[in-house]
């Protein structure tokens, strides 16, 4: 079912100055220029941290979780729809740095599977930019102390079962509330290459059995964990 899983992050084509986006490689410019909308697609498998708790504490410090995959142009697919085709621009790593998040189940406290994360990105279309995202974790799943392993479900018929979510997000596809997330290269606007805007991310496993080629269909017997996640904002 072809859905629209990130409506937040869909209103805007992708066009990027000072990239080659469409052939997957890089071009700079020789000087910045006016910011151009830029929107791209990140699908790859999800490796959660090692649980760091301090004493009888509640909060998870998933330092080094961390997804590597292919970049998309995005224009409101997901990455099931990616599946064996052909059309990635680009290779991207996610690797949370640091983070803080209320570990108890959910419910039982109102900030519970709440949080937020720091994240170092490297994407290979932006002529190797040093990025980082900052945001707020609206959903957790991936801790030993969460007993009840209520991971939720999304409402937008993608039959997928939720366990992490991060920055700005659709809520009602997400099942969880939406919140701050800002990625920004650190360098890069001397050469046209400066990426700025806002990302939301999706860790999840798919429980449609029709999507034979998913490398994390649950329903299929995978234990992976699919990471998805859509940065939209503008390149000078």
């Amino acid at each position: 079912m072809t859905t629209r899983r990130w409506a937040l992050l869909a209103a805007t084509p992708i066009a990027v100055a000072g990239l080659t986006l469409g052939s997957g490689g890089t071009h700079a410019q020789t000087a910045a220029g006016q910011p151009q909308p830029a929107q791209v697609l990140l699908c790859g498998l999800f490796t959660p941290g090692t649980d760091n708790f301090s004493g009888a504490s509640d909060v998870d410090h998933q330092a080094g979780a961390s997804s590597s995959g292919n970049i998309y142009q995005y224009h409101g697919q997901t990455c099931e729809q990616e599946e064996n085709q052909n059309d990635s621009i680009g290779t991207f790593t996610w690797t949370v740095t640091r983070s803080n998040v209320q570990a108890a189940e959910a419910g039982s406290s109102p900030q519970a599977e709440r949080g937020t994360e720091h994240v170092a990105v490297a994407l290979s279309i932006d002529g190797g930019q040093a990025a980082g995202a900052n945001g707020r974790v609206g959903n957790f799943d991936l801790s030993i102390n969460d007993n009840d392993g209520d991971a939720c479900t999304a409402s937008d018929g993608s039959n997928r079962s939720i366990f992490y979510a991060s920055g700005s997000q659709d809520a009602a596809n997400n099942c969880s509330p939406g919140g701050p997330g800002n990625f920004n290269t650190h360098g890069g606007a001397s050469t046209g290459q400066h990426f700025r805007g806002v990302y939301g991310t999706t860790v999840y496993q798919d429980e449609d059995m029709s999507n034979t080629g998913s490398q994390c269909n649950a329903s299929l017997g995978s234990a992976n964990d699919c990471f998805e996640g859509v940065i939209n904002g503008f390149v000078n």
